[in-house]
């Protein structure tokens, strides 16, 4: 993988209930119509450990709330908030292939910034690549409070078989 980022002091504040994702791109695509459902349903915005593993106990007893970093906290309650952030805008262009190929492109560039956000794939595969990585920078800082700050990733495969090394290798060698 080979990547560039840059991150600043500056943030968007997050309401999970207010948030949406802005699709564009040609075509439709149901690949990552279904993915941007599940991380709005299952992957982004996680109070409650249970979502995360089925058959996690639920027993009434047992906090299941994620604890408050509170360095987090101390960080997102400072004066750098710029707003409230409402959407990521995702853009592609290219086919919807349900399977990537060897040499597909996975490129995609993440824009945080005064602008809002922004995820731009050369690919379907790039959007999936750059949506995990959107879901990554999303920090939880309280209750129904979670916070973005300003950055810009660019990120693209080094090798034409990214994530494929283990049809390569035998088990032993990982």
């Amino acid at each position: 993988m080979s990547i560039s980022a840059y991150s600043d002091d500056k943030y968007w504040t997050i309401k999970p209930s207010g948030f949406n994702f802005i699709t564009k791109g040609s075509p439709e695509c149901a690949l990552i119509r279904t993915a941007i459902k599940r991380y709005l349903k299952d992957r982004l915005f996680i109070e409650d450990c249970r979502k995360l593993t089925k058959g996690f106990p639920n027993n009434n007893n047992i906090d299941t709330s994620f604890p408050v970093d509170p360095v987090a906290f101390a960080h997102f309650n400072k004066s750098g908030s710029v707003g409230l952030l409402a959407n990521l805008t995702v853009n592609y262009d290219g086919l919807c292939k349900e399977t990537p190929v060897l040499g597909d492109s996975e490129q995609y560039s993440l824009t945080v910034d005064r602008n809002g956000a922004r995820l731009v794939g050369s690919s379907v595969w790039g959007v999936l690549r750059g949506l995990e990585t959107f879901n990554q920078l999303v920090h939880f800082v309280g209750p129904n409070q979670w916070a973005l700050n300003f950055v810009q990733v660019d990120d693209f495969q080094r090798f034409s078989h990214r994530g494929t090394a283990k049809l390569y290798f035998k088990i032993r060698v990982f």
